[in-house]
């Protein structure tokens, strides 16, 4: 009686809380979403803009542009999978920085604000599954490949996720 009464509660745990395989990782127009996507631009400059990394194991990392130095939220981490032209994200923790002050940047860099004498750290986030629209953008075979999201033009840098690090 017991064995059987830990397989129905088991059975329901499962069915209760699905555990999301990436099953199509591509956008409709076929191209891979794994790898390091940046936000509007294609080049690499003293910073990273905002920027996806899709990784094969249906992990996600999204990193706030570095070139606001006044922001808390640095990036996301969570999982991922698509549906057709839909991209769903569930978001299990955030790097934030903590504690610290607001001070004047210096004078040569763009920022006017910076966050100083700060540390980061990883804060737990119990999201619900999101999702945005993927639009595909057509592009000839000899320039990187791009893709919309939510409208945002994203360039694929790398196909390597790991890149970004």
């Amino acid at each position: 009686m017991r064995p059987r009464f830990l397989a129905v509660i088991l059975t329901a745990a499962l069915v209760a809380c699905p555990v999301v395989i990436p099953q199509d990782q591509r956008a409709s127009n076929g191209v891979s979403l794994i790898g390091v996507w940046q936000a509007d631009d294609s080049l690499l400059a003293a910073g990273w803009r905002d920027t996806y990394c899709f990784f094969e194991t249906g992990q996600f990392d999204f990193h706030f542009s570095q070139f606001s130095y006044a922001t808390r939220i640095l990036g996301l981490h969570g999982r991922y999978y698509t549906v057709h032209d839909t991209l769903y994200t569930k978001i299990l923790w955030r790097s934030e920085l903590v504690g610290g002050y607001v001070k004047r940047d210096d004078p040569l860099f763009l920022g006017e604000w910076q966050i100083s004498d700060c540390r980061r750290k990883r804060i737990k986030q119990n999201s619900e599954w999101e999702y945005a629209v993927l639009r595909p953008v057509r592009f000839p075979t000899s320039v990187l490949p791009r893709i919309r999201i939510d409208g945002r033009l994203y360039f694929r840098i790398s196909q390597d996720p790991r890149y970004y690090h």
